[in-house]
């Protein structure tokens, strides 16, 4: 019995130290759960925020043309003028250039090349309008004013396709040229049809035969004096290549 008793009062001796040890316990986590962020041992290392200046950018739809590049048809043009006044100054002093024409021919085929290049000049100044438009349009992004409009392209390239056919026509036929006795036949006539690439070189051509090999032989020996061309200007390079340039030749015209 005594021995009962002792282990009963061990055990509630034992049991209180217990509960006051973990009353202690639970009170230390509490208080540390409060405390702790304020103390700086116990934070530990934290990242430093840092803050940097931003700057807003709005993404805007650019135009797909690129403001150098847009010179290029005139500068183009302006090849093509030169090189038809270079025509002009030197193939009338070639005698081979001159051989079997009459002065009345010779007068025409000048005039017709003074007037491309009054035609290639007005193409310019219309190309200069264009441009001047389109780039005030790049400069300012996609922001649309009233009224602002771009004048079409299709009718400048058609024009421009005009004077760059008549200025390959007008090379050629410096150098078209016949004998007296196929000059005397006014019912030969021929064609060609002359694809080129963006330098102004022959790619292919077709011919429409006159049925007589010497006046053949002429028209192509005409074509051949007169390769390269002037450049062809950018608008056009499709058309030339593709489409090609019809040259018609009549043996009435020399006469």
């Amino acid at each position: 019995m005594k021995q009962y008793a002792y282990l009963s009062q061990f055990s509630n001796v034992y049991f209180q130290k217990a509960l006051i040890a973990s009353g202690i316990l639970h009170f230390l986590v509490v208080t540390l759960t409060f405390v702790a962020p304020y103390i700086h041992i116990l934070k530990g290392k934290q990242a430093t925020l840092k803050y940097a200046s931003t700057v807003r950018v709005d993404i805007i739809d650019l135009p797909d043309e690129v403001l150098h590049k847009l010179d290029q048809p005139i500068l183009s043009t302006q090849d093509a003028i030169q090189s038809l006044r270079k025509n002009i100054e030197t193939d009338y002093e070639d005698p081979d250039a001159l051989q079997f024409k009459s002065k009345a021919a010779v007068e025409k085929l000048k005039s017709q090349a003074h007037s491309a290049i009054a035609r290639l000049k007005s193409l310019q100044k219309l190309e200069t309008e264009k441009i001047a438009v389109k780039k005030e349009v790049l400069r300012k992004g996609n922001v649309q004013t009233p009224g602002a409009s771009i004048p079409s392209a299709a009718p400048e390239t058609g024009e421009l396709l005009d004077a760059y056919g008549s200025e390959v026509r007008e090379k050629i036929k410096l150098r078209w040229a016949l004998p007296f006795y196929l000059r005397q036949k006014e019912d030969l006539s021929g064609k060609l049809t002359i694809y080129l690439d963006l330098d102004g070189y022959l790619i292919r051509k077709e011919i429409v035969s006159s049925g007589n090999k010497d006046f053949d032989d002429f028209m192509n020996r005409a074509l051949e004096e007169s390769l390269p061309f002037v450049k062809v200007p950018e608008n056009i390079q499709r058309d030339v290549r593709y489409d090609g340039i019809v040259i018609d030749f009549y043996a009435k015209e020399l006469m």
